[in-house]
């Protein structure tokens, strides 16, 4: 479904086609607002069923930071862009820490692993021994705790992050904890995240354009997914313009059912 023709949709929704009174630049506006609302609320169910997880798979990213690299710490994979990563020996815990920034387009983090490589004989790990790690989200509490309990140590074969509050240049960071410093080295961290959805752009020249002639872009998720969006369009401007339709509209076209799921 193309830009255009997610226009179109949403007017017949309206029962606005012969005579739109919804101006391109409100369209635009209250588009966007349903995208991110809808995508919003997905998130929520992403996952647990088939149906969610295809709503928003178009949204996943994969990307890997090698931090050893003559030009420095980089990301690879579905976007290629530096990353800038900054280590403290002691950190926060008693543990070494990287404070690693995101990509620009990140929007909801999904899963890290961590390969780290050995620089000595660790036990009965040789020298060069390269192991992979899941890389669990940390909490303040169980970091308080964390140092004091085995189960909950944090080490190279048990990392953690943490989310930042701070967001400078609309750029997301975290920080990561590897244990203490000396028997092993970060080596390559594997990032899957969901990206922020693509905003629309809509000129009123799209929308005189013959149909057949329509070149506006095609909206990045599924046709399915894009009726629910509208959906939610349609209850947003409705509301907006005071639609008498508004009661006997939400109780048959729900956008999502929000009661489902849980964060």
């Amino acid at each position: 479904m193309t830009y255009r023709q997610f226009y179109e949709e949403t007017l017949v929704a309206l029962r606005k086609v012969k005579a739109p009174n919804l101006y391109v630049e409100d369209f635009v506006s209250l588009a966007n607002k349903a995208i991110l609302d809808s995508c919003r609320v997905a998130y929520k169910l992403f996952e647990t069923t088939q149906e969610w997880s295809d709503a928003l798979e178009t949204l996943k990213q994969d990307v890997t930071l090698t931090f050893r690299t003559i030009t420095g710490p980089t990301y690879t994979g579905d976007i290629n862009t530096p990353a800038t990563v900054s280590y403290n020996a002691n950190g926060k815990y008693n543990s070494e820490a990287y404070r690693i920034t995101l990509p620009s387009n990140y929007w909801h983090m999904l899963g890290l692993e961590l390969t780290t490589v050995n620089i000595k004989v660790v036990k009965c790990y040789p020298k060069g021994y390269v192991q992979s790690n899941e890389v669990k989200y940390l909490t303040s509490d169980q970091g308080a705790k964390a140092q004091d309990n085995d189960y909950l140590k944090i080490k190279s074969s048990r990392p953690y992050y943490q989310m930042r509050k701070s967001v400078a240049n609309n750029i997301q960071d975290f920080t990561l904890f590897t244990g203490k410093a000396g028997d092993v080295l970060a080596d390559k961290l594997y990032i899957e995240y969901l990206k922020l959805p693509e905003l629309i752009s809509l000129t009123v020249q799209d929308i005189e354009r013959p149909i057949e002639s329509d070149n506006t872009p095609e909206m990045e998720f599924t046709r399915d997914f894009c009726y629910r969006i509208i959906d939610a369009m349609v209850a947003i401007q409705m509301e907006n313009s005071g639609m008498q339709r508004l009661s006997s509209y939400m109780p048959v076209n729900k956008p999502i059912n929000v009661q489902q799921g849980s964060e």
